[in-house]
């Protein structure tokens, strides 16, 4: 310390330490390590920004953008404030102005952070019109020091006073939270309240040396250092468990809807997803829309119940997905009712449509009489084409197609059953069976 008050050059190998004019030196022998740790996460975090601003449409990637430029700001201004910055360059002059700089930045990705996560329109008001008077401070200070109407160092009372007037109110929000606390709300309460307080310690050290001229000890640079740490700490795990819990939110979510729009018996699409998947059809697209109903369901459950009732949906909906093959051509098929299916084929499906009806109908016939099966596994299908030239919308051709199934349906009831009901049918085939029994 003598030896650089006295100008001399302290040696670390090919680097040196020249005097920068500061309030307090150290020797560069006591911050080696705090030296290469701070250039270390300097080199990642101006890495990490190219990626983050990439993604900044992303909501938490563009929080993590704030985080870094938080992070970048506030190793520069600690670089400088420990008296490391001519490593860098010899100039006291510029070392002063990225180091005083560096500290007049350091609120606005803060609060922009801070305004990211806010959920209340009060609060985000606040960190709103906050980030602007920083903002404008800032312009402030680099056009005084640029034109010469005062340092960046002359500024730093407006800083320190508006800082300690915002981190009083954010403090205040932090001890009263609106709902329900999460637990990155308690843990940046907390390392934010120790961070206020290092900070109080130092600027009243900072006056009473600059300004008063009493010599104070210079205990209170290692709490404001550790004080500014365990804030840039905290907001880093507040960041990582707000990353987590969104994860956790976001599969959730996922699980949800996947819940929502699969239909969760047959596997293949709900009636919400069978209209989710419709929307990327074009309006004028050539497409078809076929409307399957099973006409042995009630049959199924009333003779060997809902179980075996259920085994048929199953079977019915395999047959229909391995037939139309969804997955492989942008197929839609869905479950949309108890036995009914809908089935949206592309243009080149449609002139095929005769052979994979009836395919679907002879695979279920296979079925009929069989171990938990009625001996009706037919099935009705309306169809509805969409032309291009005359296009409908998706819900109209799922009506068209409903209205045609039944009609079908109808017809079949009455070639067949004289049109009564499943459960009249098994009433007559009962009699039948006892009047041959007899």
């Amino acid at each position: 310390m003598t030896a650089m008050q006295d100008g001399a050059h302290v040696f670390l190998a090919p680097m040196y330490l020249m005097d920068a004019k500061t309030s307090w030196q150290y020797p560069l022998e006591n911050n080696v390590l705090c030296f290469l740790l701070f250039l270390s996460a300097l080199v990642v975090l101006v890495a990490a920004l190219f990626p983050l601003a990439l993604g900044s449409h992303i909501p938490f990637l563009r929080r993590g953008l704030a985080l870094a430029l938080f992070s970048i700001a506030f190793i520069v201004w600690m670089m400088g404030y420990q008296g490391l910055m001519p490593l860098f360059s010899p100039d006291p002059y510029l070392n002063a102005c990225v180091e005083y700089g560096a500290l007049l930045l350091l609120p606005i990705p803060f609060i922009t952070y801070l305004l990211l996560v806010e959920a209340d329109t009060g609060r985000a008001l606040f960190y709103s019109t906050s980030r602007v008077w920083f903002i404008g401070l800032f312009l402030f200070a680099a056009f005084s020091q640029v034109t010469g109407l005062c340092t960046l160092k002359a500024v730093l009372p407006y800083l320190h006073a508006t800082l300690l007037a915002f981190v009083i109110v954010l403090v205040w929000h932090k001890f009263h939270p609106l709902h329900k606390e999460e637990p990155w709300n308690i843990l940046f309460r907390y390392g934010l309240t120790a961070t206020f307080a290092a900070a109080l310690l130092g600027m009243f050290q900072y006056y009473l040396f600059n300004v008063f001229k009493i010599p104070v000890s210079f205990i209170a640079n290692r709490f404001i250092a550790s004080g500014l740490l365990i804030l840039l700490l905290t907001i880093i795990f507040t960041y990582i468990y707000r990353l987590l819990g969104q994860l956790a939110q976001a599969q959730e979510s996922r699980l949800y809807k996947r819940m929502a729009l699969q239909d969760m018996l047959t596997g293949l699409l709900s009636r919400a997803g069978c209209f989710d998947a419709a929307k990327n059809l074009a309006f004028d697209a050539h497409y078809a829309v076929l409307f399957f109903d099973v006409n042995g369901l009630k049959e199924a459950n009333d003779l060997f119940g809902h179980a075996e009732g259920d085994k048929l949906l199953k079977a019915t909906a395999e047959i229909i997905g391995d037939i139309f093959s969804p997955a492989t051509t942008g197929t839609i098929c869905a479950r949309v009712g108890g036995d009914e299916f809908v089935v949206v084929v592309r243009a080149e499906k449609i002139p095929y449509l005769p052979q994979l009806i009836q395919a679907v109908r002879d695979e279920l016939h296979r079925l009929a009489g069989q171990d938990g099966f009625p001996e009706d596994t037919s099935i009705s299908c309306g169809i509805s084409e969409n032309d291009p030239a005359n296009p409908k919308a998706f819900e109209e051709h799922i009506k068209i197609a409903d209205d045609r199934m039944y009609a079908e349906k109808n017809r079949y009831k009455r070639e067949k059953y004289g049109g009564r009901r499943a459960s009249d049918r098994i009433f007559l085939r009962e009699e039948q069976r006892k009047d041959s029994d007899k």
